[in-house]
């Protein structure tokens, strides 16, 4: 892969403001309403100029809120087309296919995407295994059986959980009915979230068919009910282990709330069971 442009404030490509600071390796939250100066060389960065980072979680306190969408979603955008290209660009040129038509050739195509320029995890006990991307996730805790992720900066609350527990501990059904009952202790007033924005139309972990849905309800705080959080969680199985994936945000922008279900969703089409990193191996 070819370096970017050194990291600095350069011309925003979003047109949020006049100048929006590159870390070498994608585009920030950071904007000046400066423009940008006259030169061949990138201007140094300010930091007197960096937008403030709100607390984690609090919507009322989040400061120019549109742009750290705009940048989420370009980075995440970024990311995704990036692999895409990435694949492409190791076809090689002018093939040309020996199938006549009319007949059936060859094995079929494997329809999970690569593994491409993202960071493995491998559970430690039950052997599963997935892939994220450094930019958008930060892992904050790892039992070997399941690990818990943050979406984003400190501007976007997201958390996502990802575990399993062996296939004879229960079916996915099950697992989904005490995931739900262990985020009540955490979450006030959980119920299945009704609204068409947030259905859940194909619950599934990797590429196996399983159980879910979105619920919605209150957190739960030392000072009493806190704000109101969406969450999805979903289950699947395979023949060694019962897995799971448990997201919850506070965002209530609907554009935002897609971006994060956009992360997940790419974060879960790598998901691979044990018995699919047995067959691969």
């Amino acid at each position: 892969m070819s370096a970017g442009p050194p990291a600095g404030w350069y011309a925003d490509p979003y047109g949020q403001a006049q100048q929006r600071y590159w870390d070498g390796a994608a585009w920030t939250g950071h904007t000046s309403d400066v423009p940008p100066a006259t030169q061949t060389a990138p201007p140094a960065p300010d930091p007197g100029r960096s937008a403030p980072a709100g607390p984690a979680g609090s919507l009322g306190a989040r400061v120019k809120s549109n742009r750290v969408l705009i940048a989420f979603i370009g980075i995440f955008a970024v990311v995704v087309i990036g692999g895409a290209l990435a694949v492409t660009a190791t076809e090689p040129e002018g093939a040309e296919s020996e199938c006549p038509p009319g007949r059936v050739c060859g094995t079929p195509p494997d329809a999970r995407p690569p593994l491409v320029n993202r960071t493995v995890f491998e559970s430690a006990d039950l052997g599963f295994r997935f892939e994220y991307d450094e930019e958008l996730w930060q892992v904050l805790e790892d039992d070997g059986r399941s690990v818990t992720l943050k979406l984003g900066g400190p501007d976007i609350d997201a958390t996502l959980v990802v575990g399993a527990v062996p296939a004879t501990d229960g079916d996915p059904k099950a697992v989904l009915d005490g995931q739900i009952e262990g985020l009540s202790d955490t979450v006030l007033s959980l119920e299945p979230d009704d609204s068409p924005a947030h259905a859940v139309p194909g619950a599934s972990v990797g590429y196996r068919d399983g159980v879910g849905g979105a619920f919605s309800g209150v957190s739960d705080t030392p000072q009493g009910p806190g704000q109101p959080v969406g969450l999805v969680i979903m289950s699947a199985a395979d023949e060694e282990v019962t897995a799971y994936a448990s997201l919850i945000t506070s965002e209530q922008e609907e554009d935002l709330r897609k971006a994060i279900g956009g992360a997940v969703d790419s974060l879960l089409n790598t998901f691979r069971f044990p018995t699919d990193v047995e067959a691969s191996s």
